[in-house]
């Protein structure tokens, strides 16, 4: 009788096995970004990273999380504020609908675009939530580790001090 070695699939027996490729949840984290918006999510990460000043690898990955929720807050205020804009200025360059009055073209302007995005703006808003809510879930996570992290040392220090006074 001889040992036989199983072959090598070359594709996976069933194609959920490819998920992780397809829908890219388990996969590495690959951000796009424009110039600009490279800048300022480095800016929050160096700036959350000099804030909170994580020292272990638990702790560095929440301040990732919070500086990418962060950068996505951003965002989302600069998509609702070009909502807006969009608006104002496609209503202002219409005669028929511009008062002449900037408030009151403003105010006008701004309802329309209430009216006729309040989709989107909706989803916006509800997005900006989960995400406020996020960061704050990660924030009490980052507290609570850090805080473990300083107890432990304190605790280590206080043991090394008793340890010296016995061998003095």
């Amino acid at each position: 009788m001889t040992n036989a070695q199983p072959t090598p699939q070359t594709q996976p027996r069933d194609r959920r096995a490819l998920s992780r490729l397809t829908h890219g949840l388990t996969g590495a984290r690959i951000y796009i970004f424009s110039g600009a918006e490279q800048q300022v999510y480095d800016e929050i990460c160096q700036g959350m990273e000099k804030s909170y000043d994580p020292q272990t690898e638990a702790e560095r990955s929440c301040v990732r999380a919070i500086s990418d929720d962060m950068f996505r807050l951003r965002r989302a205020a600069g998509f609702e504020s070009a909502i807006f804009t969009e608006a104002a200025d496609k209503f202002a360059a219409d005669p028929e609908q511009s008062t002449g009055d900037p408030l009151l073209d403003s105010c006008i302007s701004n309802s329309h675009t209430w009216l006729a995005e309040s989709k989107n703006l909706n989803l916006l808003s509800l997005y900006e939530s989960r995400i406020s809510n996020r960061v704050n879930r990660n924030l009490t996570e980052l507290r609570r580790l850090q805080s473990e992290r300083k107890a432990e040392l304190e605790a280590a220090i206080a043991e090394a001090a008793i340890l010296a006074q016995a061998a003095e």
